[in-house]
């Protein structure tokens, strides 16, 4: 909606989208920008919304109020293992030079994203059906902070440090999404 001298006040996530490759264990969200590098491919408007690398436009704020991830399965050739691997990890919310928030990253769950989902079986006796997820895949699903909601200002900047997963098997892709309230100016 558009507040008078504030400008447009929208309910709407920031995401960005990283490709580890093979054997890595540690990556960065939000440091590579649209029009940047993933793997061998250039980042679209699928892979995030951010224009300038670890920051937002000038003159737009950010109230963050949740936090999930999800796994790109179609764009890449993740396997079960990498999604375990990945959900081994720990990410930090870095807003300038501070560490805001430090969890698992099985703690913030799939957030409304594509259902990750492995099936093994065979008609051998006694064998299992073995599935791995990302949680449940619903819009809902998040880690909320609207308690204590964080601020970005205009031009400041941010990250998501991602480390301690597994080893990747196959390049795989992971979407980081920072859900909250975006102030920005109208402008035409």
């Amino acid at each position: 909606m558009y507040v008078p001298n504030v400008g447009l006040v929208v309910d709407q996530p920031i995401y960005d989208t990283i490709e580890l490759a093979p054997t890595a264990t540690a990556g960065q969200f939000f440091t590579v920008p649209f029009g940047g590098a993933i793997g061998a491919a250039v980042k679209d408007w699928n892979h995030t919304n951010l224009v300038q690398a670890s920051r937002l436009e000038a003159n737009y704020k950010f109230l963050i109020k949740g936090i999930s991830f999800h796994v790109k399965e179609k764009a890449t050739a993740v396997t079960p293992v990498d999604i375990h691997n990945f959900q081994e990890g720990w990410a930090r919310l870095i807003i300038g030079d501070t560490v805001v928030l430090t969890i698992q990253i099985q703690l913030a769950p799939n957030g409304g994203a594509e259902l990750v989902e492995t099936a093994a079986a065979t008609t051998a006796a006694a064998t299992t059906l073995d599935n791995w997820t990302r949680g449940l895949s619903s819009i809902q699903n998040y880690l909320p902070l609207a308690e204590n909601p964080l601020e970005l200002s205009p031009q400041q900047t941010f990250r998501v440090d991602i480390g301690a997963c597994g080893a990747m098997i196959a390049a795989s892709q992971f979407t980081c999404v920072l859900r909250g309230t975006l102030t920005r100016p109208i402008v035409g």
